[in-house]
């Protein structure tokens, strides 16, 4: 039986592939870590900001298109920029479980109480000791608290 055989894809495209793959679930965001996790190199990375296809979102994002930032990657930006450990919340995390009608200019992420948060423009950073693992939830591939704690915050 004859194959006809597979285009040979270099380690560049290999590269922006498994980076797309992961941010597609993201919005479009993808973290430095999860490259990392991924083995991904960062020449690849460098390479596709260089040629301005991709921009960085903070210090710890890339976003992989160079368009306008909506505000679910706003959002998703805000959370990996704040730390491993922080989740949407507020009015943020109720616009994201699909709450109409609500508008706030600034995204707000929590927290737990001690813990060392980077503090992004444009975000709200609540450190609140009352951060309970059990009320986040995984939206749209991001950490957002429940909805009912949302509200209450």
């Amino acid at each position: 039986m004859f194959r006809t055989p597979l285009p040979v894809r270099s380690r560049a495209q290999q590269g922006r592939a498994a980076c797309l793959a992961i941010a597609e679930a993201q919005d479009h965001v993808v973290a430095r870590r999860q490259l990392a996790a991924h083995r991904i190199p960062r020449w690849v990375l460098q390479l596709e900001l260089r040629a301005r296809r991709w921009r960085r979102g903070g210090r710890q994002t890339v976003v992989v298109h160079n368009g306008p930032l909506s505000l679910q990657t706003r959002q998703t930006i805000a959370v990996f920029e704040v730390g491993s450990a922080a989740a949407l919340d507020g009015v943020s995390a109720l616009q994201r479980a699909g709450l109409k009608g609500l508008t706030d200019d600034h995204v707000v992420v929590s927290t737990p109480r001690g813990s060392t948060p980077q503090r992004p423009r444009g975000v709200v950073v609540k450190e609140t000791r009352r951060f309970r693992e059990h009320d986040v939830v995984i939206m749209s591939g991001i950490r957002c608290m429940r909805p009912a704690v949302a509200a209450v915050h």
